[in-house]
């Protein structure tokens, strides 16, 4: 195990010193993860066709919600958390949809949509701050 030098220690707030003995994550992004978060907000931004408004986004919602709605095709729901994710992918939504879709319909996907899967559903993650998953 390493230890944090001991004058580190002393200048450390209590709660600073439970959160780095109980292994909690910081609650504050260092520069890298502020870094590299909004790096991919900004691909996300890119990704978008240039003239698409926000109403005509959540009507691609709405209409994958219909198709994710049968469970007859598992890339319907994968189709859903991008759309979640194209609109807002700090969005609570679309990390509960790729928890679904990593849950139920992985196996049933080809190679390229399972790591479009776990792409996506590694960014949510990161982006809600949740690094253990």
């Amino acid at each position: 195990a390493t230890y944090p030098p001991l004058a580190l220690l002393i200048a450390m707030s209590f709660q600073e010193f439970l959160d780095w003995f109980t292994l909690h994550p910081p609650v504050k992004d260092s520069p890298y993860i502020k870094a590299l978060k909004d790096d991919w907000l900004a691909e996300n931004s890119e990704s978008r066709e240039e003239d698409v408004t926000r109403k005509q986004l959540e009507a691609r919602i709405a209409e994958a919600e219909k198709a994710a709605a049968s469970v007859e095709d598992p890339t319907k729901l994968l189709d859903l958390a991008e759309a979640y994710g194209v609109l807002n992918p700090r969005e609570q939504r679309c990390l509960e949809t790729c928890e679904l879709v990593m849950k139920f319909a992985l196996p049933f996907l080809n190679r390229r949509r399972q790591g479009d899967a776990n792409q996506l559903h590694g960014r949510c993650l990161f982006l809600q701050n949740d690094f253990q998953g």
